[in-house]
């Protein structure tokens, strides 16, 4: 476990990775890797930039397709630094170089590695052409291989240690996860809580403290779409996502026949994630609500905006 004893002796080796980690990034600097901080222009998980710069947190709430921490982080440093909102982002991936390669080696200590082993493997990662692209790269990859790290740390201190604190870290970690990618569900969230519940019985009641906020964060999340959507999920994509993987690699033929017998909807001719003009013609009825977000079926870049209240309907069928 971490203790200040400890950490004198695994400091020397910790310190080796993080200089590894920093001089391997003035060399991709100087080999012309950059961070790429418009990404949000163009990928579907974002929303429009109008609306993360003058109407964020209305946008937020009433987001379906994605959960909202991607979005809500985007959205407020693009408020707080708007000439140089990608610089800030760039400080922020590289810092969190520092925790993630910590956060491995540590990972190796607690299996019982030799510190100069965990040193290597955690320095043979962060200083690998990958992880520097991923951490060039303005989206939840980067950041959320740090915080399932981190949480790695923080289950086994929690467990070693009984010391609510570091549940508390642990849960909200996990709580974070489970709000910035819908691949990390709900589910998959009271699972950990259910295995630690049962694998700490003695401290059930500090599993329970430690969890309860992160828990309700994340339930609420999904409440809210089922009241507002009728879909109790962090992602209104998933019928498109199937559709993609299964519908449309069907041959054509095979979908006709289907159509005909009523097998299948007529929507499954038409290609997944397609303009929200496309879907509207099916579903005329789609309200308008006042939210932009909802509204618009395309972006003010003239690209389709993914989030359009139709979506939903058209990812049921």
């Amino acid at each position: 476990m971490i203790s200040v004893k400890n950490f004198r002796r695994d400091l020397p080796p910790l310190a080796g990775v993080w200089a590894a980690f920093a001089l391997s990034r003035f060399f991709y600097y100087r080999a012309g890797v950059q961070f790429q901080g418009d990404t949000y222009l163009s990928y579907w998980q974002f929303m429009d930039i109008e609306w993360l710069r003058g109407d964020l947190w209305r946008s937020v709430f009433y987001l379906h397709s994605q959960p909202p921490l991607l979005n809500l982080t985007t959205g407020l440093v693009l408020q707080g630094f708007p000439e140089s909102y990608s610089e800030v982002f760039q400080i922020l991936y590289f810092l969190l170089g520092l925790p993630l390669s910590a956060s491995i080696y540590f990972l190796g200590l607690y299996l019982r590695q030799p510190p100069w082993l965990s040193a290597g493997l955690s320095t043979w990662f962060i200083v690998s052409p990958a992880a520097a692209l991923y951490e060039g790269w303005l989206m939840y990859a980067y950041p959320l291989t740090a915080a399932l790290c981190w949480a790695g740390v923080c289950l086994y201190q929690f467990a070693a240690t009984k010391k609510i604190a570091w549940g508390i870290f642990l849960f909200f970690l996990l709580g974070a996860i489970a709000l910035t990618w819908s691949l990390f569900h709900l589910i998959w969230l009271y699972g950990v809580v259910f295995l630690l519940l049962v694998f700490l019985r003695r401290d059930f009641k500090k599993t329970l403290i430690a969890a309860f906020v992160p828990l309700l964060l994340a339930t609420g999340w999904y409440a809210k779409n089922l009241v507002l959507y009728g879909e109790f999920t962090a992602s209104s994509w998933a019928g498109m996502n199937l559709s993609k993987i299964v519908t449309s690699r069907m041959p054509e033929e095979a979908r006709k026949r289907m159509i005909k017998t009523g097998e299948l909807s007529p929507l499954a001719m038409i290609p997944p994630f397609r303009n929200p003009l496309v879907y509207l013609k099916f579903f005329p009825e789609t309200p308008l609500t006042g939210v932009p977000l909802l509204d618009a079926p395309e972006t003010s870049l003239n690209s389709r905006n993914h989030h359009h209240l139709v979506y939903i309907k058209a990812s049921r069928q």
